[in-house]
């Protein structure tokens, strides 16, 4: 009864955006269907890390693109992350191109680049490439935030949260929105 209590009170202070609906689910889930202290120190989703990067898309700015009518996101990596988008912006209605794991060069015309851990070799030359452009970088990698990178999604055990770098983010001319903000770790 003590667990319902403390997850309902959760509950009702998480319900006030996607990103925490979102949340919310992956808590239930993972609470339900083990004990806590069980659950070995997994790796996120595709489709968890997808509904991340798609919920996003509503928090950000780009100061100079023209976004309104389709929003870029580039995947790098081999978890099945792109897919997920595509799968999860589709049945959203949502109007989002994405390019699974395109030429390093290509990154330009993103405006998200989803970094695989599978790229963690590889992340100090994308955020490189990606460096003071209008591109929005996410990943999961671990010190993604302090390599450079916008927006490090993070998990410890049963919860994730967000690090943003805010000075990479403004050099990159990105807005993200204040609500997003406060929902990070740091």
């Amino acid at each position: 009864m003590e667990i319902l209590k403390k997850l309902s009170s959760a509950i009702s202070w998480l319900y006030k955006s996607s990103i925490r609906q979102i949340l919310i689910l992956t808590c239930i889930c993972s609470l339900t269907l083990y004990p806590i202290n069980a659950i070995p120190q997994p790796r996120l989703s595709s489709d968890l890390l997808a509904n991340i990067v798609v919920a996003l898309t509503k928090y950000l700015k780009w100061k100079e693109k023209d976004y309104k009518d389709n929003i870029t996101i580039c995947t790098l990596g081999s978890d099945g992350v792109g897919d997920a988008i595509n799968r999860i912006a589709s049945s959203q209605g949502q109007n989002i191109t994405v390019k699974n794991q395109p030429d390093i060069s290509a990154l330009s015309k993103c405006m998200i680049v989803y970094i695989s851990i599978t790229e963690e070799g590889n992340a100090d030359e994308i955020l490189w490439r990606t460096k003071s452009k209008q591109i929005l970088s996410v990943s999961a990698i671990q010190g993604f935030k302090e390599m450079g990178g916008i927006v490090q999604i993070v998990q410890d055990y049963n919860k994730v949260y967000f690090r943003f770098n805010v000075k990479s983010a403004r050099n990159s001319q990105i807005v993200i929105d204040s609500d997003l903000l406060n929902m990070s770790t740091e």
